[in-house]
């Protein structure tokens, strides 16, 4: 959970570099996508000696993935925000992205509150997201000529795995409708 804190407490350093960054400020830009890496590889880290040495804890289950996606989340939103980033975000990409991880989000919630359980399994789809979202991230922050294309192929990525952890979740619900009648 210590590796997790330490990557909570990047985040705003990483906005820091976003926000502050100017045409003139190239090593902020570098900065941000140094501390992006840092927090992806002690995430890595984390992961692999929880599964190690068995050491897991509610609260570190739940600081984790939270730990994740304000990185990626206010990330993208500091660099939609920032029009001196060339190539510029959209403003919209950011709300795509949060908007996709709401919708997620509240439809596991509902389904949990409507039959109790809820089987949230990585998948595929979710994986690719979540690497697109990281390559689209470094693309504009060092502000490379294909960062649109990226962008654009995350946002793919993005419909595919809503709609895939959609389809698994409406599957869980008529199971569990099944169950509930028999």
């Amino acid at each position: 959970m210590r590796i997790t804190l330490f990557r909570m407490v990047l985040i705003p350093a990483f906005c820091a570099c976003i926000y502050q960054y100017t045409p003139g400020d190239a090593y902020l830009r570098y900065a941000a996508v140094g501390l992006f890496v840092v927090a992806a590889i002690s995430d890595w880290l984390d992961g692999m000696i929880a599964r190690r040495w068995n050491q897991h804890s509610l609260l570190g289950a739940r600081l984790d993935p939270m730990a994740d996606k304000l990185m990626v989340n206010l990330g993208f939103i500091f660099l939609a925000a920032n029009s001196g980033m060339e190539p510029h975000l959209p403003r919209w990409f950011p709300v795509f992205i949060l908007g996709r991880d709401v919708v997620m989000v509240l439809g596991a919630h509902l389904i949990f509150k409507v039959y109790t359980a809820v089987r949230i399994e990585p998948r595929t789809a979710g994986k690719a997201n979540t690497f697109f979202q990281i390559v689209c991230m470094v693309a504009f922050l060092l502000g490379v000529s294909f960062a649109r294309g990226v962008m654009w192929i995350t946002v793919g990525a993005g419909l595919v795995s809503l709609f895939d952890y959609i389809s698994v979740g409406i599957a869980q619900a008529r199971e569990r409708s099944r169950e509930a009648v028999a």
